[in-house]
């Protein structure tokens, strides 16, 4: 059985991707402009929603705002990462889709925790700004 908690780390999808951001910290900026690639109002599916709301945390936490749940393995990730405003917004900006419609949200929806993915996301958009 596979990992699921409402924060952005809690999920294999979040896992798999610290993994591939430790390979190559690129894959930020993959996950950013895979979320910008989906045209606006189209379907931005689960496992997207997941990496690039990591990929968020991960900017966050360059700019002094880690989530709570930061795992081990992306306080390294973070030392080697650059401060980026311009990626850091653009991630802000997927954040804020993935949010208000998505795969990610609808699963969420139809479980009793989305109140608390809802407010954990929007926690990362606040630490965004």
């Amino acid at each position: 059985m596979g990992a699921w908690s409402h924060t952005s780390f809690g999920n294999d999808t979040a896992a798999d991707f610290l993994y591939d951001v430790e390979e190559d910290v690129d894959a930020i900026e993959g996950a950013v402009a895979a979320v910008e690639n989906v045209a606006a109002g189209g379907y931005i599916e689960a496992d997207l929603a997941s990496c690039i709301l990591a990929a968020a945390e991960l900017l966050a936490a360059v700019h002094g705002m880690p989530p709570e749940d930061y795992p081990d393995g992306a306080r390294a990730i973070v030392a080697r990462l650059k401060s980026d405003v311009t990626l850091r917004a653009r991630a802000e900006r997927g954040v804020i889709r993935i949010l208000a419609a998505s795969e990610l949200r609808e699963l969420w929806e139809e479980s009793d925790g989305f109140d608390e993915w809802a407010a954990d996301v929007n926690g990362l958009i606040g630490r965004l700004k």
